[in-house]
């Protein structure tokens, strides 16, 4: 339902907004939470598509006619209300997960990005569609519970985003930031912190040890070396000890023959 379709691309979901919407709406209310994962990918997959189709909305240029300008107000009404039910949808279902964080911070980031290269608006229109997006974000991290998380994960895009030319987007972060417990920011801060540090002695040690081990592997292999230079010299030992026997037993023979000549004589 939430798929792109080529043929209908321009009228997107205008037809039949209500209808899905309705159905969403559904989803979240008689779905059983067991099945929440699976609903959750696939408020995911509608986010991801709905902000991208509203973007595609948002750089078209409307032409002079009134009635091609609300054509795209709609389509760009709908889109939105689209988006925000599937965003809702997300953080019912994943409330603290890692998609959800995943995809906020880069619904956000979005909007900071067009705040910092100073994006100029759509002026006929005053419609930025990242900026529309964001403040359905922020509206909905308000209202759902459980999100507490998530609002102090994007806490830096959020702190970015506070002197916003925007009024409304201004508004709805500043209620989205009323939202967060101050104190526990800063207890997440100082453990981030403390596992910081804790990390890069853990990191420290493992260098160290795998340097002691390194060189122990060094120590090893000359040891080893040696031990193969003995036993090769202990080989061309033996094989000179062999040798000088055989020689002694040639001598003692010749000097056997040699004393039996002589008894002889």
């Amino acid at each position: 339902i939430l798929g792109s379709d080529e043929h209908n691309a321009e009228y997107a979901y205008s037809p039949r907004t209500s209808s899905i919407l309705k159905l969403l709406s559904n989803m979240l209310s008689f779905f059983p939470e067991r099945k929440y994962d699976a609903l959750g990918t696939a408020f995911s997959f509608g986010v991801t598509h709905t902000s991208d189709l509203l973007k595609s909305i948002g750089s078209s240029i409307p032409s002079q006619e009134d009635v091609e300008k609300d054509h795209i107000r709609r389509k760009r009404e709908n889109e939105l209300a689209v988006f925000e039910a599937c965003f809702h949808g997300l953080c019912k279902c994943l409330p603290d997960s890692k998609v959800l964080r995943s995809c906020t911070g880069i619904l956000l980031d979005y909007i900071v990005q067009d705040l910092n290269s100073r994006f100029e608006y759509d002026i006929e229109t005053s419609f930025n569609a990242n900026e529309k997006i964001a403040i359905s974000v922020c509206k909905t991290l308000t209202k759902v519970q459980n999100v507490e998380n998530i609002i102090v994960c994007v806490f830096p895009y959020l702190s970015e985003l506070v002197n916003a030319p925007s009024k409304e987007l201004r508004k709805v972060i500043s209620a989205v930031l009323c939202k967060i417990d101050m104190v526990q920011v800063l207890k997440r801060m100082e453990a981030a912190e403390l596992y910081a540090i804790e990390l890069q002695k853990f990191n420290d040690e493992v260098s160290s040890d795998n340097e002691k081990l390194r060189l122990e592997r060094e120590e090893a292999d000359k040891v080893k070396a040696k031990a193969e230079n003995v036993e090769q010299l202990n080989s061309h030992l033996m094989e000179e000890v062999e040798r000088l026997k055989a020689e002694n037993v040639e001598l003692e023979r010749q000097v056997a023959i040699f004393s039996e000549g002589s008894a002889y004589t």
